[in-house]
């Protein structure tokens, strides 16, 4: 048992930035999409992002290996990009 549990963490731990990579790219760019498709107001989406960085002190533009290696959501920086970039 120690030693499958060693062998599934490690495979964990390989695929994570994969996993990451899809969530990020795919499950939350479209949640993103669809908040502000829903509501209309890109000032209050960015305004959120803003805030939401304040309160956990969130670096909004970190490292790009640390994000494909940790990140399963888009930073606030690129989130309030794409919001700015949606009509």
């Amino acid at each position: 048992m120690p030693l499958l549990g060693l062998l599934l963490g490690a495979v964990s731990l390989a695929l994570a930035p994969a996993q990451n990579a899809i969530s990020r790219n795919l499950v939350e760019r479209e949640a993103d999409r669809y908040a502000l498709g829903l509501t209309g107001n890109r000032a209050a989406f960015i305004g959120a992002m803003e805030k939401l960085g304040r309160m956990n002190l969130a670096d909004p533009q970190p490292p790009a290996l640390v994000k494909y290696l940790l990140y399963s959501h888009p930073p606030l920086q690129e989130r309030i990009d794409f919001a700015r970039e949606r009509q």
